[in-house]
């Protein structure tokens, strides 16, 4: 994966994680405001929450994700610029696969989440366990893979979702102003460096100056969300899913290739 390509793909995660936990925000700070004490009077009547699911409109989804690691030459483009092949041994690993899950707009299913690491045509571990207390509320699924001898090796995962139609109130979103206090801790979480975000890159930090213009605050949070997830879209573009190596690499007999599929 290039430099490019990976700044690309973290600027994407940086502006749908945070315009995820502001519009998520915004329910919390909604639904809190209508919780009554014990024996207060009834509250008045408030609006909606700014930020609403359909109730009908809604779709389940399975988002397949296969990772592969060769140890032999996956294409070249002459036969005789064929890698040796090299064996992948080591007497355990852990393989780790990000899952968000919920968000404002979507509810993860656990229960039907599943995958496996597999070495050759043998399964190393099919019923992953998963790791709570990262950023953003996220779960990693892990995978224990024990002694290993291959020079082919899988992980596939399999993540299940519902995600609904929203609809936000932008005239009522816009008068959210950025809070006094600190964040709630899950979305401060958010904001803080974290897994597969390169905050410390210097091209991503160029970008995020560049569209804030050094001032993230001079705009409502909920206008500095919209646009960050404008110019994600606007900078980022498709790698159809696929890197991989087509010479012998810095040293022969390295793994010389990984493909990525979803």
């Amino acid at each position: 994966m290039n430099k490019s390509s990976i700044t690309r793909w973290t600027g994407r995660m940086l502006g749908v994680c945070l315009i995820a936990t502001l519009a998520g925000s915004a329910i919390a700070q909604s639904s809190n405001s209508s919780k009554t004490k014990p024996g207060a009077s009834a509250p008045a009547v408030l609006p909606p929450p700014v930020l609403t699911r359909h109730a009908i409109n809604k779709r389940d989804w399975t988002l397949h994700c296969e990772i592969r690691l060769h140890g032999f030459q996956y294409r070249a483009r002459e036969s005789q610029d064929i890698a040796p092949t090299t064996r992948m041994r080591f007497n355990r690993a852990l393989f780790y696969f990000p899952v968000a899950p919920g968000s404002s707009m979507h509810d993860w299913n656990k229960g039907k989440t599943k995958g496996y690491v597999r070495a050759e045509n043998v399964d190393k571990d099919n019923t992953p366990r998963f790791a709570d207390g990262y950023q953003c509320g996220t779960q990693l699924m892990v995978f224990d893979v024990g002694e290993v001898d291959t020079v082919r090796l899988t992980m596939h995962t399999e993540t299940a979702m519902t995600s609904y139609e929203t609809v936000i109130d932008e005239a009522r979103a816009r008068e959210i102003t950025w809070p006094k206090e600190p964040w709630e801790p899950t979305i401060a979480s958010a904001l803080q460096p974290q897994l597969f975000i390169e905050v410390e890159d210097e091209k991503v930090q160029a970008l995020v100056k560049e569209w804030t213009n050094g001032n993230p605050r001079g705009a409502k949070p909920y206008d500095l969300a919209k646009h960050l997830a404008g110019k994600v879209v606007e900078y980022y573009a498709p790698t159809e899913g696929i890197y991989e190596t087509t010479g012998r690499g810095l040293r022969t007999g390295d793994v010389s290739a990984v493909l990525f599929t979803g």
